[in-house]
């Protein structure tokens, strides 16, 4: 079995067909019937802990499961509640702040800010920059000192440098130092 944290509030677990016979499971099981699979998440989700850190606290979890190839399934299980969100929020927001000065850049989509890094480090454009995701809404911001049209180029919208608040307030730092970064995954 293994166990992958995918964030602090997602559990991601692989199990291969012995797995999936040691702890009597099905894919199809509903795991809020029959004490016994309840018995199996539990000791999986105590297992998780031991082994990635990640926390249920007798919170609501959402479980989902898929079968795979080879007999067993993944697992992702999801801590559910704004308390959850929170200690995720509380656990990046402050990780990086943008400081004044800085351009702030909007994106759609990963790729297009990771091929704005990889176009800013092939010209030997660097200096301090961060990159940031949006937690409700898929949309990205990369933050650097030194301004370029070649973010533009790439689908970077530069936004009002009072956005920054807000980037610091409801987003999740992915990376300092973004341009060397992200570049290498254009």
């Amino acid at each position: 079995m293994e166990m992958i944290m995918i964030s602090p509030s997602q559990l991601k677990v692989m199990m291969d067909a012995e797995d999936m016979k040691k702890y009597a499971l099905n894919c199809d099981d509903d795991l809020r019937s029959g004490s016994e699979r309840r018995l199996a998440l539990r000791t999986i989700l105590k297992k998780a802990k031991e082994q990635t850190g990640f926390l249920s606290d007798g919170r609501r979890i959402l479980v989902k499961m898929f079968p795979s190839r080879d007999g067993g399934c993944e697992m992702f299980v999801t801590r559910l509640g704004d308390a959850a969100r929170q200690t995720e929020f509380e656990e990046t927001k402050n990780a990086a702040v943008i400081r004044e000065g800085m351009s702030v850049y909007a994106f759609e989509t990963f790729q297009g800010l990771a091929s704005a890094c990889l176009r800013l480090r092939e010209a030997g454009i660097g200096g301090e920059s961060a990159a940031y995701r949006e937690i409700e809404k898929s949309r990205y911001y990369l933050a650097v000192d030194k301004s370029s049209p070649l973010i533009t180029e790439m689908g970077g919208s530069l936004i009002r440098s009072c956005a920054a608040g807000y980037i610091n307030e409801y987003c999740a730092l992915i990376c300092k130092d973004a341009v060397n970064v992200l570049a290498n995954y254009a």
